[in-house]
């Protein structure tokens, strides 16, 4: 049996169990020892669609609970007792798992592992930010198997266990708040009528909560298929604009994004950043332009790592494009530098406008001009998905003196005609005077 959890049982099959016990002493038949199976729960790690998984890692440890838990009949009459659960249970190996010893494992989410829609959660244990907006979110899942085939059981009963998630600090990513479940077992008496003394395991369920099961009551409540994190990242959206009589519509602007992590969040430097917008992949020079095709080149990605973004990555793009830069983990900031060249700059940011961190508000972020002819525009905590625009102007004022042509050809022809009308009347007066 490769998956048996279930949420309580039935009173007829626990009131059966009860009954039968059999308590050993001296003269009285010994069960036949009997040995477990193997029991699953996931690892469910909850994101923004658009977010990718992180490179990050959960352990968990198993062991049976320290003591016993009578039956209190003063607390309640319904209440079982909970045994602690024999030695010998181990963690097997898996899909994303690696086993630390026997009782302690690893789960480790990548960019392989198994990724499903919000809209595909059924009864799993999931925690959603909109859970009515069932098209926004997705969720990463690693399934963790425990072997309880060196397990002996001697007796009817309840066998407890105890799993805790061991606590990760990684940027972005918040824990499960409830950081243990645990597995109960239920043996069941499976005499017959010849006084042959047997056991069968009639189930396990994997919960939330301390509390002793009750007679003729499942606690759907408690039930958990096992333990949710999230992981929070947010967009950075650059736009370019130009604007003026002088400005190039064509001109390529070099822009520098890098992320920061002031506050040395752990996170790998192969974590990824999805690429997206509306920008030419293989920007050519052309009158006007600083920069050469290969240093364009750079351009032409569909995503960055970490390790990339950190030093800082240079795209080049013309009035009217973009680039977003998704799946920034929740605590990091970025700098975002553009050489304005002979313009004029000018930012204008939405979304997360102020400078603070997760517990302060901040000041009002404004672009720097920097000597270099650079603007420069960053956050140190990046708490939501933000557009900054930077527009560059290039405006001139025409000299005095000098002849325009805000008439067009029209002005132009009407001033030839006026000229030809005089040398006419000037004939005329002329030819006059003659006679």
């Amino acid at each position: 049996m490769n998956r048996k959890i279930i949420a309580g049982l039935g009173a007829l099959a626990l009131t059966a169990s009860m009954a039968l016990a059999v308590p050993v002493s001296a003269g009285a038949e010994v069960y036949e020892p009997i040995h477990g199976e193997t029991v699953s729960f996931d690892k469910y790690l909850v994101m923004k669609n658009t977010s990718n998984v992180p490179n990050v890692s959960f352990s968990f440890t198993v062991e049976p609970i320290k003591k016993r838990i009578p039956a209190d009949a003063t607390v309640d009459p319904r209440a079982l007792a909970v045994e602690k659960g024999p030695t010998g249970i181990k963690f097997a190996a898996g899909n994303g798992v690696t086993l630390n010893n026997a009782t302690k494992a690893t789960a480790t989410f990548s960019g392989e592992t198994a990724v499903h829609a919000e809209k595909d959660k059924a009864s799993k244990s999931l925690v959603f930010a909109t859970p009515a907006d069932t098209t926004d979110e997705k969720f990463a899942e690693i399934t963790l198997t425990l072997d309880l085939t060196g397990v002996t059981f001697t007796q009817p009963g309840i066998y407890r266990y105890k799993i805790t998630e061991l606590p990760t600090v990684y940027a972005g990513v918040t824990c499960d708040p409830t950081e243990d479940r645990y597995l109960d077992v239920y043996v069941f008496d499976d005499s017959d009528e010849d006084g042959n003394d047997f056991l069968f395991v009639s189930g396990y369920s994997v919960h939330t909560g301390t509390e002793a099961p009750r007679y003729g009551q499942k606690d759907m409540s408690k039930k958990s298929t096992g333990f949710c994190n999230r992981f929070d990242a947010n967009a950075l959206r650059f736009e370019k604009k130009v604007t003026g009589n002088q400005g190039s519509r064509d001109k390529y602007f070099k822009f520098t994004v890098a992320l920061t992590d002031p506050d040395g969040l752990p996170l790998s430097d192969n974590d990824v950043f999805t690429i997206s917008g509306d920008w030419d992949r293989t920007p050519e020079q052309h009158f006007g332009t600083s920069y050469t095709a290969a240093e364009m080149a750079s351009n032409d990605v569909s995503m960055l790592t970490y390790a990339d973004l950190k030093n800082g990555y240079d795209f080049y793009l013309q009035d009217g494009q973009y680039i977003q830069l998704d799946s920034i983990h929740s605590g990091l900031g970025y700098v975002l530098t553009e050489v304005q060249e002979d313009y004029i700059p000018a930012a204008a940011l939405t979304g997360d406008v102020k400078t603070g961190d997760g517990n302060s508000e901040g000041e009002a972020i404004a672009a720097e001009i920097q000597a270099g002819r650079t603007c420069v525009v960053k956050d140190s905590f990046l708490k939501q998905d933000t557009q900054i625009r930077i527009t560059n102007d290039n405006s001139g004022d025409i000299p005095t003196g000098v002849l325009t042509t805000v008439a067009g050809s029209a002005g132009i022809a009407a001033i030839g005609l006026a000229g030809i009308a005089a040398g006419v009347l000037f004939l005329r007066k002329k030819h006059g005077e003659d006679e």
